[in-house]
């Protein structure tokens, strides 16, 4: 008995390690593509030119919405390219974080098709914004 209860505890013990270990990686997923979409939402916020805004908030947002996600380009660039299915998709158990991350992706994706330079820059710097404020809510530095 005491033999059966110890495989069961082993076991469960295991199980619950394994599901916090893959609920890590998901979650470190998701942190790797908001660092890298903040950093392009940067340089879009820094560019000069409209088409190098448009081009860098594409860039953040096939990293936030991954490479099934709506308004995923596969002709831009995915620096996100094997960190994970999308930092909205990998980002598990924390709701607003999530719902934040939803919002930028919708202002990137109008700052994708903006033609007014001063227009996509703003929008632009509130895509930064709104990634650094998931990131902290999502207990990431």
């Amino acid at each position: 008995m005491r033999r059966q209860l110890s495989i069961r505890l082993g076991f469960s013990f295991t199980l619950a390690m394994g599901l916090f270990a893959s609920g890590f990686v998901y979650a470190s997923h998701g942190t790797k593509e908001i660092d890298t979409a903040i950093e392009h939402a940067s340089l879009a916020s820094d560019a000069d030119r409209v088409n190098q805004i448009q081009a860098h908030l594409q860039h953040a947002l096939n990293c936030l919405v991954g490479e099934q996600g709506e308004g995923y380009d596969a002709s831009a660039v995915n620096p996100c390219k094997g960190m994970g299915q999308g930092a909205i998709n990998d980002m598990h158990g924390d709701d607003s974080a999530t719902r934040m991350l939803e919002q930028a992706a919708a202002l990137a994706r109008i700052g994708t098709q903006v033609k007014s330079e001063d227009a996509a820059e703003e929008i632009a710097e509130a895509v930064e914004e709104l990634l650094e404020e998931a990131k902290q809510q999502s207990g990431g530095s």
